[in-house]
């Protein structure tokens, strides 16, 4: 923190905090708030498209050029969206958003049963693996990874085992845990028969949304935490199995948190050394280095990357 305004509280100049980017009517001066915003659902505000008194236009903080955004040497922003992490290492509290949305995808599922697969072993991916073994210490969670790199990554976050992808990850399940696979003569791919209890998808296309449906037990849930857009899918397992399909995006105020800020439980997360999170910030570069972060970021698994940084500031807490 740089510098404060004047009625602020419980902030100081010289406080490192994490960024909750979410905008909600509050930060646009909207008195009385929508019943998002009212009920603590701020990241589904539904006045996001309105100005306000502040001129703010967007859902989340960055995309709004008064106010600066993660790339830029500084930004303004409202005390509440701000999180003091006290000495955590920077390494570790650059994750507190990716983390959060993670925690909040995890907690969409009201544990019931002992399996769930999470596909994709990107950061998201990865850091609702860690989520669920924090949450759920004895949990069966396997990861679905196309390459051996994901694979280890995922391992190292928590999971208890990983898959192949495709129909491969449905054959892999029964042999181990000794299920039927059922083969539908209208589908190619192949149906987990008794399926497990949860699948989080943190890609979002339509072959790994496929694969979440076919995995799944009767009256299982499928979490859709990848952006997913416009996809050609057949639901029709969602109806014959009776599947709970259940968006989520961003975080905000935890009903199974007794109403807690997930960054705020999050940021004590970060603080304790046994969540496994220090190896998944792959790779580091100034801010003059953007291009070459980019394009490591973009180069995925080939690059041995998961999560890349920019450092704007001295290299302090590292």
């Amino acid at each position: 923190v740089e510098r404060v305004g004047p009625d602020v509280r419980g902030l100081s100049e010289g406080d490192r905090v994490a960024l909750d980017p979410v905008l909600s009517c509050v930060h646009r001066g909207f008195d009385p708030p929508c019943e998002s915003c009212r009920t603590g659902l701020a990241y589904a505000c539904r006045r996001f498209d309105e100005p306000g008194v502040t001129g703010m236009c967007s859902a989340t903080h960055g995309f709004d050029t008064a106010l600066g955004g993660g790339w830029g040497e500084r930004l303004v922003a409202h005390a509440s969206q701000l999180h003091r992490v006290g000495s955590t290492p920077s390494r570790r509290a650059v994750l507190a958003e990716p983390a959060s949305i993670a925690l909040h995808a995890a907690l969409q599922w009201r544990r019931a049963g002992d399996r769930v697969v999470v596909i994709g072993p990107g950061t998201i991916g990865l850091l609702v693996t860690s989520a669920l073994r924090r949450l759920h210490p004895d949990l069966d969670v396997a990861v679905v990874s196309p390459g051996e790199h994901g694979a280890s990554m995922a391992r190292r976050s928590g999971a208890t085992r990983t898959l192949p992808v495709g129909a491969a990850a449905v054959e892999a399940l029964a042999e181990a845990d000794g299920g039927r696979v059922l083969r539908p003569q209208r589908t190619p791919l192949p149906i987990l028969g008794d399926g497990v209890d949860a699948v989080f998808d943190c890609v979002g296309r339509p072959d790994t949304i496929d694969l979440g449906l076919h995995l799944l037990r009767p009256g299982g849930m499928l979490v859709l935490v990848g952006a997913a857009g416009k996809q050609q899918v057949d639901w029709s397992l969602a109806w014959y199995r009776q599947l709970t399909v259940q968006g989520t995006v961003n975080f905000g105020s935890e009903p199974s948190l007794e109403g807690r800020h997930t960054m705020a439980e999050i940021v004590d997360w970060l603080a304790d050394d046994s969540y496994p999170v220090d190896h998944l910030v792959t790779h580091t570069y100034s801010q003059d280095e953007w291009r070459a972060g980019l394009a490591t970021a973009s180069a995925g698994p080939r690059a041995g990357a998961v999560k890349v940084a920019l450092r704007p500031n001295p290299a302090l807490h590292e």
